[in-house]
This record gives C-alpha cells, structure tokens and sequence, in this order.
C-alpha cells in the first residue's frame, strides 16, 4: 500500500477542486482499511464520483460527501475480504452520508448482517436512479447477497440490475432471484416479464404498442462482466446469471399481477419437456392469470399451444392465462417455412378454438413477417386477427 500511501500528499493539494476520485488497489490481495480523516480530514465539497477497489471505508469518512452522487465500491477476483468488514449498520451510515446518491455500484461488496441484529430497512430516496450489483464471490453471495435486498429498498423508479456467478452448493436460484421480488408494496406493481435461461427482467411501466414487437437483447454473461455500463430503462430490474434461470424459475406472488410475459427461445424450449404433454407451462406459470399479452419462438410453442387449450376438469376455466389477448410471434425460428410443421399449426388452431368456445378468445396474433407465407395464418378462425411485422 505504500504507493498510495506515497500519492496522499499530492492529492491533498487538490482536495478542495477534486471532482472525481479512482482508487485501484486491486492487483494485489491485499485490502485496505482506511482512515477516517483520509487527506488530512479535509473536506470534499465538490467529490462527484467515487470508485474504490479493494478498499473499506470506514465509518464518518471525509470520501462520502453530500455532494456525491456517484459510488462504486468493488473487491478484486484474488482479494483477502471478509464481509463482517462491511456490516448493514455501517452501509446504512455510509449511505445515509451521500443523500444526493444517483448511482451505486458494488462488486464483490456487499453489507454483511449478523441475523442476530434487528436493522430497520433502509429506503433509497426517490431520486436514486441506478444500482448495479456483480456477485462471483462464493462467500459474499451465500452470506450477503440475499440479505442485501431484504435489508435495502430500490425506488421502483429506478433502474437495478444484477449479475450473478455462483456455482456453490449453498446458494439456490430463489436467492438469485431476490432482487426482482423484494418489492416496496406500497409502489405499483411489475407490469411485464422477459425469461430466458440466463436472465430475467421486470419492468413497471406498460410499453406502447409499438414496442411489443420488440426484442430485448440479452447480453452474454462475458459481455456483462466486460462491461461497465448496462442495458435498462427507468422503471425496471434485471438478472443476469450463468446459471439457468428459466429453470430454476419459481412462481411468486411479485409475479402474479405481470400483464405481459416474454420468452426467449431457450426459455419456451426449457418448458417443453417431452414427457408432459402442456410441458411445465401451467405448473409454472398457473399464478399469472391477469396476463394478456406473451411472446415466444413459433415453433418452440408446441407445449404452450396445448397448455393455453387445457381446462379444469370440474370448472372448465383456463388452467393458464385465462385472460390471455395478444400472442406476439418472433422470427427465432428453428425450421424454415419449407418445412412441415403440420402438427404444430394443428395445436396453434385447436388452441384457438377452444379458447372461442369459451368465450376468451385470443383477439390478434402479431407475426415477424418472415414467417408471413406460412399458410396457418389463413385458417385462425373468425374473431381473431393477424399483423405482421418487421
């Protein structure tokens, strides 16, 4: 540490006009502790951004200050850190430092709370707009990460995104998934959902019309470590693992009121298991009654097909999205429309029919528009229309 040690000095020159502060002590293993009163306890009036790696800070440190808004606190893939480094109590005090907090990173570093410590919950204020979490530490995610989102609120206004690489037998997928289902229940509720099997997003606010067609892109768990920015919109938390997260899905009461649900092809695929004619479609998704509008694959649909036509056998309602509307088409196509795919057409059109005859008719079928020549879309029956799209 010594080098930075030997920076100290000149920097303290600057403290009064310093905007923005890196700290990068990750090339080693070693981790600091530091002082208090860091550049002669000087205050940082005009700090903006902070980033440290495989530094502490301690408590009341002169680094947060009101005018901070934003922060990035990381631990390199060989440091020597033990998370009781970092409790609740003293993150709740490090963020009640930097009111005017925008952006939070943490890598590697999150709050460890002794379960024996009763912590009130902490609330980012409304004006908190990005929180980024990365988790590949064994130790930090099977003793942190799940009593982070238990022990911190996100404004539903913000955007939250986390990336998750765990393989330890400690740490199961519904831990993975508690960012997208520790919820405000006083702020509205998630109103649409994307699946595949290597992440997850909900998103608050309803898209336009315009935009359902659209196709959200799912970077690779690579690409997300590489990067230092991330793909989201106000309003919205996404789950990136390297795990299987369609899967390992596991239906939630967060989930239940979603208006509209999207399914990546290895998604629709890890749903149509051979051995059950409706697949897991209605044994994971038989909550989610108020959804009316899906999209998948076309021709990874054969299952859904068939679990969108099954009825209770005493009630005769809808075992899956009952008030189902809209079925948006994408062209992640797996057989050219050379191609015979009789049978699944066949369950396409049973499905409508069954869902006529009882009153819950699908109202528009959106088609990618290169699938257009497919002659299935001449025989969907009355009541219901077909609008192809680039």
């Amino acid at each position: 540490m010594h080098i930075f040690e030997s920076w100290v000095p000149i920097l303290t020159r600057h403290i009064p006009s310093l905007r923005e502060l890196d700290i990068d002590l990750s090339r080693t293993q070693d981790v600091m502790l530091m002082e208090s009163h860091l550049f002669g306890g000087q205050p940082l009036r005009q700090l903006a951004r902070l980033s440290l790696k495989n530094c502490i800070v301690p408590p009341k440190s002169n680094l947060l200050s009101t005018s901070l808004t934003h922060l990035s606190l990381a631990m390199g893939d060989y440091a020597d850190y033990e998370p009781e480094w970092m409790s609740t109590a003293k993150f709740r005090s490090h963020l009640k430092s930097v009111p005017n907090l925008e952006e939070l990173r943490l890598s590697d570093v999150l709050p460890y709370h002794d379960r024996e410590t009763v912590e009130p919950t902490f609330s980012f204020p409304p004006t908190f707009k990005k929180l980024h979490v990365h988790c590949s530490n064994e130790l930090v995610s099977e003793r942190c990460y799940s009593q982070f989102w238990t022990h911190f609120r996100i404004p539903n206004t913000a955007v939250v995104v986390s990336l998750v690489y765990d393989h330890s037998s400690g740490f199961r997928a519904s831990q993975a998934l508690k960012p997208l289902v520790e919820l405000d229940p006083l702020d509205p509720p998630p109103m649409e959902m994307w699946i595949s099997q290597t992440s997850m997003r909900i998103c608050f606010g309803e898209r336009p019309r315009d935009e359902w067609t659209r196709c959200l892109v799912i970077p690779s768990p690579a690409d997300m470590r590489a990067s230092d920015t991330w793909e989201g919109t106000g309003g919205s938390r996404a789950l990136y693992t390297d795990g299987l997260t369609a899967t390992d899905y596991v239906s939630h009461k967060a989930f239940d009121v979603v208006r509209a649900i999207n399914f990546s092809l290895d998604a629709a695929e890890a749903y149509d298991t051979p051995t059950e004619p409706a697949g897991l479609w209605i044994s994971k998704f038989d909550t989610n009654a108020l959804v009316k509008r899906i999209s998948a694959p076309y021709t990874a649909c054969g299952k859904l097909f068939n679990a969108l036509a099954q009825r209770d056998t005493i009630t005769g309602a809808l075992r899956l999205f009952p008030q189902l509307e809209v079925i948006v088409f994408s062209d992640q196509t797996t057989v050219s429309g050379a191609t015979l795919h009789t049978a699944l057409d066949m369950a396409l059109l049973d499905m409508l029919e069954v869902r006529r005859e009882v009153g819950k008719a699908i109202r528009e079928l959106l088609v990618a528009r290169k699938m257009a020549d497919w002659s299935v879309w001449e025989n969907v029956g009355e009541g219901t229309y077909v609008t192809f799209f680039d």
